[in-house]
């Protein structure tokens, strides 16, 4: 498990998005002082890392430290596309048992209760734990934090600190889900709900509604909503709501769909509720979200445009000095 300092200060070096067709195989890299994140949109990239086997599917996150060497283990067999972001940060490896559904190591060994139950914890306040492979359950929020970051790389800033810190949001919002999902494995402290979301998540449509909810699980709507609710911190129609914004923001940032489709795609039932619910939710109209996440760094296996690189990242890179300037 990697440990990553929010204390001090993170650097973003380079992002994009890559798209290849079957055939392609991920070349030989050597990582120096840098992280690199993954993050699986389509299809499923075989890789080495440090030689051992690792696989980059829909919905995953993988995670390569400094010293790391990655190289593709075979040529894909699919279509694929996948995130990928390179940072700078101070961090130590932390050994972890490797049980998935056990406490956390070391001195951060009894938190994930709070963490479970929307609480603070002052031990985790100032650090990343992220293991090198997991499979995001808010995959799509961690998409959107990507695309932000992409958004700010490929668009003039006058201070290059933006990207920094939205890498370390993104940082934040990895661990996040990783330590819910968690606190959630831990045996005899699943809560109720899980199953709910889940099959919320499977099942949801236009019509979708909390007292279809209960009766797909055979109780009564108030108490699966008071149940849900101190489980999720939300409502069931609030969740259900919550959920079809994020599949539109997805939408709207990853495709040229147009903004009917993406209502419809999005389990709405017409435009016009669409619309509204979406500036309630996001505060901008979905042509403005949109055009937020505009700029990109897009690559594929025969172009890859050169990426500006920021000085102190750069400089670190060369090993000019033992930290980046602040």
């Amino acid at each position: 498990m990697f440990e990553i300092s929010l204390a001090e200060p993170i650097f973003f070096y380079k992002a994009g998005e890559f798209t290849a067709p079957a055939g392609w195989r991920h070349k030989r890299l050597h990582h120096q002082r840098d992280f690199e994140i993954f993050l699986g949109v389509t299809g499923t990239v075989p890789l080495l890392v440090d030689g051992e086997p690792v696989e980059l599917g829909p919905g995953t996150c993988v995670m390569t430290p400094p010293g790391a060497t990655v190289e593709g283990a075979a040529e894909t067999t699919e279509e694929t596309a996948f995130y990928w972001l390179h940072f700078f940060a101070d961090w130590q490896e932390i050994e972890d048992g490797g049980d998935p559904g056990g406490a956390l190591p070391g001195r951060f060994a009894g938190e994930l209760d709070r963490v479970r139950n929307g609480g603070f914890s002052a031990v985790l306040n100032d650090v990343c734990l992220l293991p090198p492979r997991f499979s995001p359950s808010r995959w799509h929020r961690a998409v959107l934090a990507l695309r932000q970051v992409l958004d700010a790389a490929n668009r003039f800033r006058y201070s290059q600190r933006e990207c920094d810190f939205l890498t370390g949001a993104l940082l934040v919002e990895l661990t996040d889900d990783y330590l819910r999902g968690r606190g959630d494995a831990v045996e005899g402290r699943r809560p109720r709900a899980a199953p709910v979301a889940e099959w919320i998540r499977s099942h949801i449509s236009a019509d979708l509604t909390v007292a279809e909810v209960a009766r797909s699980f055979k109780v009564n709507p108030d108490y699966l909503n008071r149940t849900f609710k101190a489980a999720h911190g939300t409502n069931l129609r609030d969740y259900i709501l919550d959920l079809k914004i994020e599949t539109a923001k997805v939408l709207l940032v990853r495709t040229d769909l147009p903004v009917g489709q993406v209502a419809h795609h999005s389990h709405f039932r017409d435009s016009r509720n669409f619309l509204k619910r979406f500036r309630e939710r996001a505060g901008v109209t979905p042509s403005e979200f949109r055009a937020a996440y505009a700029a990109t760094h897009l690559n594929n296996e025969v172009i890859d445009p050169r990426i500006p690189v920021p000085q102190a990242a750069e400089a670190y890179l060369r090993g000019a000095a033992d930290a980046p300037p602040a």
